[in-house]
């Protein structure tokens, strides 16, 4: 068992974001959890958190941050991905052209 899960330790890696057409293309419109995915809350997939955790992310190359809560999991940890943003999560800690940033990780709760 991973008690990395239930500690609220920061930690660092690398976040991507994903669309309502990410999950189209996935055959389906809802989140792990069962709500319908929409990309304009601040919500993030995580493969690490329960659901409804809520997350500080901070971008470390500009020092943006914001709090996500965890409503999704994902395949993204084979793509050296911690953490996958939903696009307004990502849009408010950087341009979507960058489409991955270095961030730290803190839960809260």
């Amino acid at each position: 068992m991973n008690l990395s899960v239930f500690s609220k330790t920061s930690y660092q890696g690398m976040a991507s974001y994903y669309t309502e057409r990410d999950n189209w293309k996935n055959g389906h419109n809802k989140t792990a959890n069962g709500e319908k995915y929409n990309e304009k809350l601040l919500t993030c997939a995580s493969n690490k958190h329960k659901f409804n955790t809520l997350l500080q992310v901070k971008n470390l190359k500009n020092n943006k941050t914001i709090i996500c809560r965890v409503n999704d999991r994902g395949g993204f940890g084979k793509y050296n991905r911690v953490l996958d943003l939903s696009k307004a999560s990502f849009t408010k800690l950087d341009s979507l052209k960058k489409g991955v940033i270095r961030v730290k990780i803190t839960p809260l709760n």
